[in-house]
């Protein structure tokens, strides 16, 4: 499990829900203990894709160690 969410500098994020989860984004994906770097049920075919700003960008090099480096990925594969 994973103290930090990858959530916190996605650009599809809008508080607690994003464009993938309009409903809200389930409670494993924003506690990070279900990481979303691939297709989840339900997330209408949009992935996690790390931030523009610089801050989004910091956060996701620092989550590296705990989540992996596709933390850094600018655009789906």
């Amino acid at each position: 499990m994973h103290s930090l969410s990858p959530c916190q500098c996605c650009r599809h994020r809008d508080g607690w829900k994003c464009a993938a989860f309009p409903d809200g984004i389930p409670g494993p994906v924003m506690r990070g203990e279900q990481l979303h770097f691939d297709p989840l049920e339900g997330d209408h075919g949009i992935r996690y894709q790390v931030g523009d700003s610089e801050e989004d960008a910091e956060l996701a090099r620092a989550l590296v160690p705990f989540v992996g480096s596709d933390v850094l990925r600018a655009s789906p594969p």
